[in-house]
C-alpha cells in the first residue's frame, strides 16, 4: 500500500459524489471497459457521476462489438480509459499525472500496471479513494 501514497488528489466535491456513487449499490460492477452491457467499472462510475458537470458535458455512446455479444460505450472517444476531459475536471491538481491513476477499469488496484492486481469491490475501491485521494 505504500504506491497509495502518491495518488493524485480529487476535487472534494467530486471525490464525495464519486464516494457516493461507488457505495450507493446503483451501479453493477463489470471489467475490461468502463460501460458495457453487464455494468460499469469504477472509472466508468467516475464519467457517468460528471456527465452532466459543465466542464465534461458528454454522452455515452454505444459501440456494439460485432466480435462477441455484447455492447460496450465510450466515453468522450474512450472505452477502457479514464477520458483526458475527466482527468483534467477531476483532479485537484491540474498537473496530474493521468498514468498514475491505478484505479484500473477491470476493477483491480496497483499503482504500477506490470503488478499482479488484485480485484476489488465497489465498496473497497472507495475505502481506498476516500484514505488516499
Amino acid at each position: 500500500m505504500d504506491d497509495l501514497k502518491n495518488l493524485p488528489k480529487l476535487k472534494p466535491e467530486i471525490k464525495e459524489r464519486w464516494l457516493e456513487a461507488l457505495r450507493s449499490g446503483k451501479y453493477k460492477q463489470t471489467t475490461g471497459y468502463l460501460r458495457d452491457d453487464d455494468g460499469f467499472c469504477c472509472l466508468g462510475v467516475l464519467c457517468d457521476v460528471v456527465k452532466n458537470d459543465k466542464a465534461v458535458k458528454v454522452k455515452w455512446a454505444e459501440r456494439a462489438d460485432r466480435w462477441v455479444a455484447t455492447t460496450d460505450y465510450t466515453f468522450d472517444g474512450n472505452r477502457d480509459e479514464l477520458p483526458f476531459s475527466v482527468a483534467t475536471h477531476v483532479f485537484a491538481d491540474s498537473n496530474h499525472n493521468v498514468d498514475a491513476l491505478v484505479i484500473r477499469n477491470d476493477g483491480s488496484w496497483n499503482e504500477r500496471r506490470d503488478k499482479d492486481m488484485k480485484k476489488q469491490s465497489f465498496k473497497q475501491i472507495a475505502n481506498i479513494i476516500e484514505r488516499h485521494m
